[in-house]
């Protein structure tokens, strides 16, 4: 009967202490923000910018299904907290790092970059940005080069 309690205990302190499952509830009931990001950003490709929600909710441990739920203005620390409900963890699943690491993949920006711009109210608006301004220069020397070939 005691290792019964000890485990109910262990899961009841698991479940109050450790991550949220799934998508956070401030952001489970938003509706689609597409066009939100699309008046920040009006002259991004929709691909573009699904992509780089992709690489938030990848990062985040977030289903795909939930990437236009979060909105330009959204903050990466306030997404990081809800997660732990508000705690900063003592040991996470390194989710910012892995989003960064995901951005620098996809959109060839480097995580030291993103990093020297960084601050706890960092939005998805201004690392789109920036993401979004390293993958046209990319696009341009791509261009400029079959052009001189």
């Amino acid at each position: 009967m005691s290792w019964l309690v000890c485990v109910l205990a262990a899961l009841g302190a698991a479940f109050f202490f450790g991550p949220s499952l799934g998508l956070p509830h401030v952001y489970r009931n938003r509706t689609c923000a597409g066009r939100q990001w699309k008046r920040a950003f009006p002259g991004a490709k929709k691909s573009e910018i699904r992509t780089f929600l992709l690489c938030l909710v990848a990062g985040m441990g977030f289903s795909s299904k939930h990437k236009l739920k979060f909105t330009p203005e959204d903050e990466v620390m306030k997404i990081y907290l809800a997660i732990y409900r508000g705690k900063t963890p003592i040991a996470d699943s390194m989710e910012c790092e892995s989003f960064l690491m995901n951005i620098e993949a996809t959109f060839a920006l480097p995580v030291p970059d993103m990093l020297s711009a960084w601050r706890d109210n960092i939005t998805l608006g201004e690392l789109f940005s920036r993401a979004a301004a390293q993958q046209g220069a990319q696009d341009r020397r791509a261009e400029d080069s079959a052009r001189l070939s």
